[in-house]
């Protein structure tokens, strides 16, 4: 099985469907697309020509890697959710706040559903985040 790393500098931007596909080969290491369809399909309706279709468009973007066991092909990814989140973030970042996280901070502050202590906890990461940086 490949190690899920992709050191590109390329962003990685996928779909809702894409990450809920990613989500289910992350969870198992590898996966046929049989194996995702069933899983999807437990919370929504996808026909498997669907999820073909998304896996195939995965593996051309480089998310994931194809090889045969028989008649099936079995994806294992090639990035990390780590790695997604990141790419995904920045891009965000750059498109809707000018590359400006006190922006996105500020926004998520007013706009989030905080919780009781999520503001203590979110305190506690910066401090953290400061001292590493020390």
């Amino acid at each position: 099985m490949q190690a899920a790393t992709n050191k590109t500098t390329r962003p990685i931007r996928l779909s809702g469907q894409q990450l809920e596909v990613m989500d289910v080969v992350w969870a198992n290491k590898q996966a046929t697309a049989s194996n995702v369809h069933e899983q999807l399909n437990q919370h929504r309706e996808l026909a498997y020509t669907t999820v073909a279709t998304l896996l195939k468009r995965l593996e051309q973007r480089g998310a994931i890697a194809s090889h045969r066991d028989g008649r099936q092909l079995v994806y294992t990814p090639l990035v990390t959710r780590a790695e997604v989140r990141k790419s995904m973030v920045k891009d965000l970042l750059g498109q809707l706040f000018a590359d400006d996280p006190k922006q996105l901070v500020s926004h998520l502050m007013q706009e989030a559903d905080l919780k009781n202590g999520d503001v203590e906890a979110i305190k506690g990461l910066l401090a953290e985040q400061e001292e590493s940086k020390q």
